[in-house]
């Protein structure tokens, strides 16, 4: 196929655009980036572990006049509510020597002084009576009284300050700053001088040429120190310098800190800090990074996970699993598709954008990614020749290999309307019908439509022609041939013809209802056509519906419709009755043989039952006779044995018995008592007995049992001469 190969070879150019590509790809450890040019630089655990105070080490944190605060603060030199500390602060010596104690003299209250000028001086007086000396009373004089409850009390060069806690005194001494500390402090000096008061935790206190400066944790103290930008790490700091300047603090916790020529970056974890160095762009690597420079230029802080970072010359971007990736690089498209992170410092690269690779076109310059899915085709042009992109993920490189658009292959329907949606054509006998149909159809060989047809056209010739075609079949038709066609798909010419010598040949009927013919004849002129010349299949046309447009002529083919489908109507009535009459009469002679042969197998079944119950019961009367014959005989048997038993067991028991009773006869018999007791228990025994199963007792007088009575009772005097008698010797 023309192109083809071209396609397959602009693949390798991809592989060679990969291969490019790689040795600007980072791997997983790999990051471009680094320190740069700082003074400096440590990592954020050792930032935030590192005691500031020991930055001075670096000359941009070390101030050349730093000094101890105490060595610029000037203590106290009185004690507060001790007046004598006070007076001999303020005398210079123990009392005012112009000054002399009496009862009558000016009084001084408790808490509080008085001065006196005398001679160009000051003395200072305490609580009591004072008056001037005489030598004194020429050149002397009062001044006013003054209470101790005061903070500042100044009188010519006397001057009383008491600096409360919390504060600083500023005070001027022989033109020289001085900075008291909390406490009394009391001159008697004309070049001493007080001015204010400050708090002693203000974050900058200046006083001429002396500085005060508190950082607290977590900042930095901005300065200028002889011109020079410098910061001053957390703490209390003293200096003495008529140059110096304070800025204000910075928070030693933001990313970025500027002063001067004084950068300080701080570059979380996950992300890069961008610099110009000399306009030339840098990565900082995450961590602090410390730059005294005043060539440097801080632009940001970028995550890292950002899709893309440019910076200057420096593009770096991430292609995720999906995406491609578009630039320029040195004047040629690149398209990247290897997922990963990739950095290029180059001013002839240029990243353009990433886009999903899902999209059908990717399109850079001359390069293109074109992917086909199934069911369709891409339509290119190379050098003007057609070239037809099957199926699949094409790449393309070439400046005059243009893409034009997709065509599907898949099977399309076009409605074949006129005006209401509907098609006018005249039948043969010139009545106008409406038909709303549709075609079928899809691109078989995309190559051919596309040359014969061209890609826009293709609808409107099968559409055309499909009108032209279904006009010419109805125009050759009469109104009363039209009927709904069974044949739905598609068939050729020659598959037609075939189809009507094999029904002529087997005597079915060949000559198919007008839409079916219509339907054959539409497809059997149009398929074979189409596919020969143009590559387009006619798969199939779908007749809906037609109706005549002549409303007084629709409506008179609907009353004899109405008439015919009455008579039909009537006929298929009466034909049903006859059919109803016939099954009924057809159903009953049916029931009567089913009754009579129902009868007679009952008969059957009837006479085989008894039959079958005669020889059951014959058979069971048989096997009641054997059972009770075996019985009788058994019980029989049974009776003589036990008979026989018994007769044994009493004849041995009275073998037994009177073996026993002769024995023990033998043995009564050797001594009289024994005769005794055996006659008396067989005296016993005949009583016993003569008594069993008597009824009724009759009384009978004693005196009748004499001797020889036979129904004289046995008596102790019976028996009494029965053993007498048994004694007596015959």
């Amino acid at each position: 196929m023309p192109g083809h190969a071209k396609i397959e070879m602009k693949a390798i150019d991809h592989d060679l655009d990969h291969i490019g590509m790689v040795k600007f790809k980072l791997s997983g450890t790999e990051e471009s980036c680094g320190k740069g040019n700082s003074d400096c630089h440590m990592s954020l655990s050792e930032w935030s572990a590192i005691d500031k105070t020991t930055l001075s080490k670096f000359p941009f944190f070390n101030v050349d006049d730093d000094r101890p605060i105490e060595s610029i603060i000037r203590p106290s030199n009185a004690e507060d509510g001790n007046m004598e500390s006070i007076l001999m602060a303020a005398n210079h010596g123990p009392g005012a020597g112009s000054l002399r104690q009496v009862p009558w003299g000016y009084l001084v209250h408790t808490g509080e002084i008085r001065t006196v000028h005398c001679n160009g001086q000051v003395h200072v007086t305490g609580p009591g009576r004072w008056a001037i000396k005489g030598t004194h009373r020429c050149f002397a004089r009062w001044s006013k009284q003054e209470s101790l409850t005061k903070d500042h009390i100044a009188d010519g060069p006397f001057t009383f300050v008491r600096v409360r806690r919390g504060q600083l005194g500023l005070a001027v001494e022989n033109g020289k700053p001085v900075l008291l500390q909390e406490g009394v402090h009391v001159y008697n000096n004309p070049l001493f001088r007080f001015t204010e008061f400050k708090p002693v935790d203000a974050e900058h206190v200046q006083h001429m040429s002396y500085h005060v400066l508190r950082v607290p944790r977590g900042c930095f103290g901005k300065i200028t120190e002889q011109a020079r930008a410098k910061l001053l790490p957390e703490g209390t700091h003293a200096v003495d310098n008529a140059v110096f300047e304070y800025k204000g603090l910075a928070n030693s916790l933001e990313e970025y800190v500027k002063h001067g020529t004084i950068h300080i970056i701080q570059v979380p974890k996950g992300s890069l800090g961008l610099v110009f160095e000399s306009s030339c762009p840098v990565f900082l690597e995450e961590g602090v990074h410390l730059y005294d420079s005043p060539t440097l230029n801080f632009v940001g802080i970028r995550n890292k996970q950002q899709p893309q970072i440019l910076h200057g010359t420096i593009s770096r971007f991430r292609v995720q699993k999906g995406q491609v990736g578009l630039a320029w690089l040195d004047s040629e498209p690149v398209l990247i598709e290897d997922p990963g992170t990739y950095q290029v410092d180059s001013a002839n690269f240029q990243f353009e954008s990433l886009v999903d690779a899902s999209e059908k076109i990717i399109t850079l310059g001359a390069k293109k990614i074109v992917t086909v899915y199934e069911g369709e085709v891409g339509v290119t042009y190379k050098a003007g020749t057609l070239a037809v992109l099957r199926p699949g993920r094409h790449y393309i490189d070439s400046a005059d290999h243009m893409f034009d658009a997709f065509l599907s292959t898949q099977q399309l329907s076009l409605r074949l309307n006129g005006k209401n949606d509907v098609l006018a054509c005249d039948t043969k006998d010139l009545v106008k019908i409406g038909i709303r149909a549709d075609v079928f159809y899809r691109i078989n060989d995309s190559e051919k439509a596309l040359t014969q047809v061209g890609r826009s056209f293709i609808p409107e010739l099968v559409k055309e022609t499909s009108i032209a075609t279904l006009n010419n079949i109805i125009r050759s038709t009469n109104l009363g041939e039209i009927a709904t066609s069974p044949q739905p798909s598609a068939q050729s010419e020659k598959e037609q013809m075939e189809k009507v010598r094999n029904a002529q040949a087997t005597g079915e009927a060949s000559a198919p209802l007008f839409f079916d013919k219509a339907h054959d004849q539409f497809i059997a002129k149009l398929h074979d056509d189409f596919l020969s010349r143009y590559g387009l299949e006619i798969t199939n046309i779908r007749i809906e519906e037609f109706k005549i447009m002549d409303d007084s002529l629709a409506a008179s083919i609907a009353g004899q419709a109405i008439k015919t489908a009455a008579t039909q109507s009537e006929l298929a009535n009466l034909e049903g009755q006859t059919r109803i009459a016939t099954q009924q009469q057809e159903r009953e002679a049916r029931m009567q043989q089913i009754r009579a042969e129902a009868e007679a197998r009952n008969l059957q079944i009837s006479a085989e039952a008894e039959k079958t119950q005669a020889e059951v019961m014959a058979a069971a009367q048989q096997v009641r006779s054997d059972a009770e014959a075996n019985t009788t005989r058994t019980r029989a048997q049974a009776e003589a044995d036990a008979i026989l038993m018994t007769a044994k067991a009493e004849a041995e028991a009275i073998s037994l018995k009177a073996k026993a009773e002769a024995h023990r006869a033998e043995l009564l018999a050797k001594t009289p008592l024994g005769e005794k007791l055996s006659l008396l228990e067989v005296y016993g025994d005949v009583v016993k007995r003569s008594n069993e199963g008597v009824e009724k007792v009759v009384y009978m007088d004693p005196s009748t049992t004499s001797a020889g009575n036979p129904l004289a009772l046995l008596t102790m005097q019976s028996l009494q001469r029965d053993l007498t008698q048994l004694s007596t010797p015959n």
